[in-house]
């Protein structure tokens, strides 16, 4: 429900395949479990979770790359 919120007050592009309320969410599941390590190794908090579970289907870990994360962070301050 709230990455929709996130999605209507950011937007969303239809080439991006995971988009802004996906990655805040799991920028808040990192930080419940991972908050000490580089963002680079954002990607390797969710290689053994059920990604597709928490985030939605087709997220594959390797598309939560730092750059990814990056770009959201900088739409979400502007």
């Amino acid at each position: 429900m709230f990455a929709k919120r996130y999605n209507e007050l950011i937007g969303t592009d239809k080439r991006e395949k995971v988009n802004v309320g996906e990655v805040v969410k799991a920028i808040i599941l990192n930080g419940l479990g991972f908050v000490s390590k580089p963002l680079y190794l954002f990607s390797h908090f969710f290689e053994d979770k059920a990604i597709e579970h928490l985030l939605g289907s087709g997220i594959k870990a390797e598309q939560l790359n730092d750059d990814k994360l990056g770009r959201v962070m900088d739409k979400l301050y502007n």
